[in-house]
């Protein structure tokens, strides 16, 4: 109105001014900031607060994806997953799902955590093997391991547990061997595992754990050695008895 340049007060103003600097940060009109990183995308989607540029991501959580309530930890579609040693927990849209012909191949992980609702491993139409693993879920219309469609699922040397009172276990496998699932414990105890583990994905067996647990697996020529942390040993002996699950207490 003055006919005089002054420093930005809104974002408003700068989209209107330049779409391709469309944020106000301290009077200038900048491409990003944290607040306001709606320019960003593609294989920059970050801002870069201290360049108010648009940048590649360096960790999950500033993703917008891993950030939505509705985020799985992985999902896997018409392509192939192996995981060993790994946890993929904490995530409240469940751990991992497998979809359109994916194959899992999940060794000595942990996957799921306290999450309700959600299941921890979801194969949909798609293939999982599954091998000295800890799959735990939370309340409600959670499950360990659910399937849906043409499902094949092998289970071997793994604990599946939730705190649900539906089926831990809501799929048809094909084989499901020296494996244990809560609903043959009775009801899951969460002092089974370290205090304070279950809720955040934490499936390391306590001294609380039931002897059913600690001998259920059988350990076969090619199963890992160790546990998932590494330094925990399993049989070396075909045909020993063994922990369930992916942790050695």
């Amino acid at each position: 109105m003055d006919d005089v340049c002054v420093p930005c007060s809104s974002d408003a103003q700068c989209e209107a001014k330049d779409p391709a600097a469309p944020a106000c940060d301290e009077g200038q009109c900048v491409t990003c900031t944290a607040d306001e990183p709606s320019a960003c995308g593609g294989t920059t989607p970050v801002c870069d607060d201290e360049n108010n540029a648009c940048v590649g991501c360096s960790f999950h959580e500033q993703c917008p994806a891993f950030r939505q309530s509705t985020a799985v930890g992985i999902t896997a579609n018409a392509s192939s997953l192996y995981l060993d040693c790994t946890s993929v927990i904490g995530n409240t849209g469940g751990g991992i799902t497998l979809t359109a012909g994916a194959v899992g191949h999940l060794r000595n992980c942990f996957v799921g955590g306290s999450q309700n609702n959600v299941a921890a491993l979801q194969v949909t139409s798609a293939e999982a093997d599954i091998l000295y693993t800890t799959l735990g879920a939370g309340f409600g219309s959670a499950a360990a391991l659910r399937c849906n469609g043409a499902a094949t699922v092998d289970v071997r040397n793994s604990l599946l547990v939730a705190e649900t009172d539906d089926p831990e276990l809501d799929c048809t496998t094909d084989t499901f061997e020296n494996s244990l699932t809560e609903a043959e414990l009775g009801e899951l105890n969460t002092n089974w595992f370290v205090a304070g583990g279950y809720a955040t994905g934490n499936f390391r067996l306590s001294g609380m754990a039931p002897e059913e647990i600690l001998t259920a697996a059988q350990w076969q020529q090619g199963d890992p050695p160790t546990d998932i942390d590494g330094d925990d040993l399993r049989p070396s002996e075909p045909g020993a008895q063994d922990v369930a699950g992916a942790d050695v207490p």
